[in-house]
């Protein structure tokens, strides 16, 4: 890591546990609430321990600490593009979840892709209820796409046109990397949803729901560290 120094997967680092607190133990409560699997709670905290050993050497603290903060630090790990996208995304879940309970630097006024994220969300969600799906239905729906869109665009409005299918199998692996399974319907029932969707918006230039596979593959969530 390039003169930082590493920590691995199975715990936090006294750093964190000093510099986080509470937050660091209620993040990790609210991950398992959410069904994620130990080893994926663990490599969160990996992350979260990392990041806070840049923000000490760097000297940024807690109230200073915001999303492009965190990136920034993160980037100098020297970690390779794959490692750094599930840090990243690990990064801004942690960020996002600190932002909403006051902690840490307020955020900015929403951005232009910020918006337009907003209008994608509400148009999908109107093209769901037109099948007159139930609000549950919606709701986890646009929590899977945006999961997606999280993973390949972080906070950016982003390309929709340049989604890949293998962008899609690389989210799907990160998702299902826990337990218990999705009660509802898989991750790709509702990627797939979301993908026809965005074709037939003409969002997209190929149909990308033809792509997923019925049964989302297992596989090892490539987190950070220790990947």
């Amino acid at each position: 890591m390039n003169g930082h120094p590493q920590m691995a997967i199975d715990g936090v680092t006294a750093t964190a546990a000093q510099l986080f607190g509470d937050h660091l133990d209620r993040f990790r409560q609210h991950l398992l609430g959410q069904h994620y699997a130990d080893g994926t709670v663990r490599r969160y905290m990996g992350c979260i321990s990392v990041l806070s050993e840049l923000m000490k050497l760097e000297k940024v603290s807690l109230a200073e600490l915001d999303l492009a903060h965190a990136l920034t630090l993160l980037a100098k790990t020297g970690w390779t593009s794959r490692r750094r996208t599930y840090a990243d995304f690990m990064a801004r879940r942690f960020i996002r979840f600190l932002t909403e309970r006051g902690i840490g630097k307020p955020p900015l006024t929403p951005t232009a892709e910020e918006i337009a994220r907003a209008a994608l969300k509400s148009d999908y969600q109107n093209y769901l209820r037109r099948q007159r799906l139930s609000e549950r239905t919606v709701f986890h729906a646009w929590r899977f796409a945006e999961r997606f869109l999280r993973f390949r665009f972080g906070e950016a409005n982003g390309d929709l046109s340049q989604i890949t299918s293998a962008d899609i199998i690389d989210s799907l692996q990160y998702l299902t990397a826990r337990t218990p399974p999705f009660r509802d319907k898989t991750p790709s029932t509702y990627l797939r949803n979301f993908f026809r969707y965005l074709f037939k918006a003409g969002k997209t230039a190929t149909n990308l729901s033809l792509a997923i596979p019925s049964v989302a593959r297992s596989g090892t969530a490539h987190g950070c560290p220790g990947t």
